[in-house]
């Protein structure tokens, strides 16, 4: 995965990264990352987890899921948007808030 670039979003500063099936040029993913220690000038983890959870609300309404759980030990903090073509999980880690734009079926390919 090659990132392309940092974008903002309100404040915080975010790597992106848009990435399409091999062989092909139809971008089936798109991820924003904000690693806390990359990006030590914008807000914590927490803060940013929930500036994203706002903004993704507003525009895309009640998540389908919303759950903390552990991975390797550690606590995850999952909000999930599902649609007939498209994912979106907002993901906060004890080092990194997420945003993972998913095509899920072929129509959605050209859309992303």
């Amino acid at each position: 995965m090659q990132w392309l670039t940092t974008i903002k979003v309100g404040d915080i500063s975010m790597d992106a990264n848009a990435m399409a099936k091999p062989d092909s040029d139809r971008v089936v993913r798109v991820r924003l990352e904000l690693i806390y220690y990359l990006h030590p000038e914008g807000p914590s983890g927490p803060v940013a987890f929930d500036t994203l959870r706002t903004l993704l609300m507003q525009k895309y309404g009640t998540p389908s899921s919303d759950e903390t759980k552990t991975k390797f030990g550690d606590p995850v903090h999952d909000v999930l948007w599902t649609f007939p073509s498209t994912s979106i999980l907002l993901e906060l880690t004890k080092i990194s808030v997420d945003v993972d734009y998913r095509a899920t079926d072929k129509k959605a390919l050209d859309v992303l």
